[in-house]
């Protein structure tokens, strides 16, 4: 069965990129750019995997890794964290998360593939 990777980043024109080689591995990737979306999706599609940008201007995307971290059907679905913040405190509030850190830089996509090869060894390398 293809895995599902949902993409919780309020920038479409990233999320969609990523989405794109996210596709090349054989995943396929949803995206969304509100929390409504990312419930609704999570709701009615089984996702494998999510990822999230706790850096959103809405200042929602810790509140969405809570969600994630209580809700009994997401619970157990592993978080990738892209964030572009480097403080100690805030990785240290997103720990609190469970999640994996993928920092949103030049290295974003050789650090999400590895991830996602972590998971999925089967899949094809880009």
């Amino acid at each position: 069965m293809q895995k599902r990777v949902l993409l919780f980043d309020q920038d479409q024109d990233y999320a969609l990129a990523l989405a794109s080689r996210l596709k090349e591995l054989g995943v396929e990737p949803f995206v969304v750019t509100d929390r409504d979306q990312a419930v609704a999706r999570l709701t009615w599609d089984h996702c494998d995997l999510v990822c999230v940008d706790v850096d959103m201007q809405t200042g929602r995307g810790l509140a969405f890794c809570e969600y994630l971290t209580w809700n009994i059907d997401t619970r157990n679905v592993p978080v990738i964290v892209l964030t572009s913040r480097s403080q100690p405190a805030d990785i240290l509030r997103c720990c609190d998360f469970r999640p994996h850190f993928v920092r949103k830089s030049s290295n974003c996509w050789r650090d999400l593939e590895s991830l996602v090869h972590r998971f999925w060894p089967q899949l094809a390398s880009v």
